[in-house]
């Protein structure tokens, strides 16, 4: 129930956008973040996850973690956008997907090699 009750102040607070910094609105809200507690955490996280979250969400969820003692940040740019974040003892607590090891990987580079090279019929004469 207060996993839920978490979600829905998470899900409310973020639905205002970050006001712009130093103003009294701005104070507010990160009073707010701050009186969500450790128990958003979760929901902090899942709206990073969430591929339905837009910018402004993920930013507020970004700036709500770093005001409650999380190293959070954002890396790369577009589809290629992942959040890491680590708790107060650097452990990570979200991170980028890493790329699966051994024989797939072998492979699936060999076929981008062989579609990267030209083909013999589309060679000028």
């Amino acid at each position: 129930m207060r996993q839920r009750s978490a979600t829905k102040r998470v899900t409310q607070l973020l639905a205002k956008g970050v006001p712009f910094a130093n103003t009294p609105a701005f104070d507010e809200w990160k009073r707010e973040c701050l009186r969500l507690g450790e128990r958003a955490e979760k929901s902090l996280l899942n709206v990073l996850r969430s591929k339905a979250a837009g910018e402004s969400e993920k930013y507020g969820a970004v700036l709500a973690l770093r005001l409650m003692g999380y190293e959070a940040h954002g890396k790369g740019y577009g589809d290629d956008l992942t959040y890491i974040v680590r708790d107060r003892h650097g452990r990570v607590l979200l991170g980028p997907r890493q790329k699966p090891a051994g024989k797939f990987v072998k492979r699936k580079a060999a076929q981008k090699a062989r579609t990267a090279s030209p083909s013999k019929s589309a060679s000028v004469r």
